[in-house]
């Protein structure tokens, strides 16, 4: 199978961002009749420009995708079946949780209590551009954050501004929403006998 080079993979990306602008593109998470999820990506063929048009071409073209297909299904795999699937391998969300806990800039006592690991910084050759995203750290409640959470006298936050991180962090929560799979188990029902 032949991997995609640095120009093949920043192509697609460009396009994937343009037609994301556009809302030529989205997601959705679909049912079957035997209640089973799909995640679908589907694309806007009507009312769509001659651009657009060109754009969803080529990302069909580079991920070897049906180019007549509207829509295609997101499979967890090494490779697709066929056209109409795009396949993922993914890590676990245990592990994207933990390479998010190595992004936390940690308070120094925290790591002395040995309440926490040291965070990014300690890594050996750590480099900032090398960072997936920045959560912040500080006593006081942040100015300007777009999440921020208190916890053991610390605020950990995003800060409003860090596009990079805030991308990140949408990814992740999308992440944590397409885990989310399966009917909700209904809770034991407890039966009391009375006399």
């Amino acid at each position: 199978m032949m991997m995609p080079n640095c120009a093949t993979t920043a192509r697609g990306r460009y396009c994937a961002a343009r037609l994301g602008l556009r809302l030529a593109v989205a997601l959705r998470i679909q049912k079957d009749a035997r209640s089973q999820q799909a995640t679908v990506l589907a694309f806007r063929r009507q009312d769509i420009s001659a651009e657009t048009t060109a754009d969803i071409a080529e990302l069909c073209r580079l991920l070897r995708l049906d180019p007549e297909a509207g829509e295609v299904k997101l499979v967890f795999g090494a490779t697709a079946v066929n056209g109409q699937e795009i396949a993922v391998l993914t890590r676990s969300v245990f592990h994207l949780m933990q390479t998010m806990a190595a992004q936390v800039d940690v308070p120094a006592a925290h790591v002395a209590e040995h309440r926490a690991s040291p965070g990014w910084e300690s890594v050996s050759g750590a480099q900032s551009d090398m960072r997936m995203m920045t959560i912040r750290c500080s006593p006081a409640c942040p100015p300007d954050a777009s999440a921020a959470v208190r916890y053991r006298d610390h605020w950990f936050w995003i800060d409003d501004r860090d596009l990079k991180s805030k991308r990140a962090f949408a990814f992740m929560m999308m992440m944590f929403t397409l885990a989310e799979t399966g009917e909700e188990e209904p809770l034991p029902l407890i039966t009391i006998p009375a006399h």
